[in-house]
């Protein structure tokens, strides 16, 4: 992603890394043969369930809802991680989309009358923008177009 650093650059780093620390086994999976066998190793930066427990038992739910805008009925899909191609958001995007138009049919379908759950208030709340790198701003700025064009 940056102009200068082309694939002979990273597979030089690479074999000359004494260690290399991925995020995840997938990300590991992607660089296979770039590195020497044993030179790697996955560091989780998960979020310690502790905090989210702590959090849930100390939080009424409904009026954390509300302070992020969100109604209690509200159907919310989370899409949590860097705002960027490698995670996906346009996909997610896609799939909401599909999700409203689904509603949608199914709400005419019943003479206008909404039942269950796909009859809920459909909300998509993506967390981890960034504006720092141009490829996750101009990533960000087709997912807002996309949703902008299709009403969501």
């Amino acid at each position: 992603m940056v102009s200068n650093i082309d694939s002979s650059v990273i597979r030089k780093g690479f074999s000359a890394a004494p260690l290399i620390v991925f995020p995840a086994k997938v990300q590991q999976q992607l660089y296979s043969g770039l590195f020497r066998p044993g030179a790697a190793q996955v560091v989780y930066n998960g979020i310690p369930m502790q905090s989210i427990d702590s959090f849930r038992g100390s939080q009424d739910r409904d009026a954390v809802r509300r302070a992020l805008g969100y109604g209690k009925q509200d159907f919310l899909v989370l899409h949590l991680g860097t705002v960027c191609k490698r995670k996906a958001q346009d996909i997610t995007l896609r799939a909401f989309h599909r999700l409203v138009e689904a509603r949608g049919k199914a709400i005419k379908e019943a003479g206008g009358v909404a039942e269950g759950t796909l009859a809920r208030d459909p909300k998509l709340l993506m967390v981890g923008a960034r504006y720092i790198r141009q490829h996750e701003i101009d990533f960000q700025a087709d997912l807002k177009s996309y949703a902008k064009e299709h009403d969501l």
